[in-house]
């Protein structure tokens, strides 16, 4: 026998689809993570820019302190100091065929969100148009690897050793039209192939 999740507030039936670790609650508009049992609510956002989309594509939002410990280069600190202690980092929450059609995804929108270039407002999930499927314990871990990669194009990070600490952890909402076989990220202006379609 299949139970329902319910809306921990109004007990109504969550929107959800097998396979997803997103739910929402259309009476209360709360979101809700599934997290191994647990059912959690979560913050949602969206970029404050007002073009339209088609499609959404969810990814994970974390607030991090960064802990620098050791560098190996006077570089390394340098940097360091450049992006700070704390900062915002995401992991993308669905699924990639191939990720090579997607490019620095992920590190364009930290850099966009860290830079002040996206602007993020709560976001109350109106329609089903996306898919979370990545667990969040998955997310968690490639966290540690987007930030490597996030420091790593600004100089290499061999040597560096540093502790993360995560403060908070919502969904982001990007954006996306799909338009003649491409999709179209409107909040980082940038276009995919065809093929990155299947992947949403």
């Amino acid at each position: 026998m299949i139970i329902p999740l319910r809306c921990k507030n109004c007990k109504d039936i969550l929107t959800g689809d097998i396979g997803d670790y997103l739910f929402f609650c259309r009476e209360c508009s709360i979101s809700y993570l599934l997290n191994g049992d647990r059912l959690s609510p979560v913050n949602t956002f969206e970029s404050d820019s007002v073009e339209g989309y088609t499609h959404l594509l969810p990814l994970y939002l974390y607030d991090i302190t960064v802990d620098y410990t050791v560098f190996a280069s006077k570089r390394q600190g340098e940097v360091a100091q450049l992006i700070g202690r704390e900062l915002k980092m995401v992991v993308r929450g669905f699924t990639m065929i191939d990720p090579v059609y997607f490019g620095d995804l992920e590190l364009a929108t930290a850099d966009s969100i860290n830079q002040n270039k996206l602007q993020l407002r709560p976001y109350t999930i109106r329609d089903k148009n996306f898919r979370l499927n990545v667990r969040p314990d998955v997310a968690e871990r490639l966290l540690r690897y987007n930030f490597m990669r996030y420091f790593d194009r600004r100089t290499d990070i061999t040597g560096l050793k540093y502790n993360l600490t995560t403060n908070a952890m919502g969904i982001l909402f990007l954006k996306a039209t799909l338009k003649e076989k491409t999709i179209y990220l409107s909040d980082l202006k940038k276009e995919l192939p065809s093929y990155a379609i299947l992947s949403i």
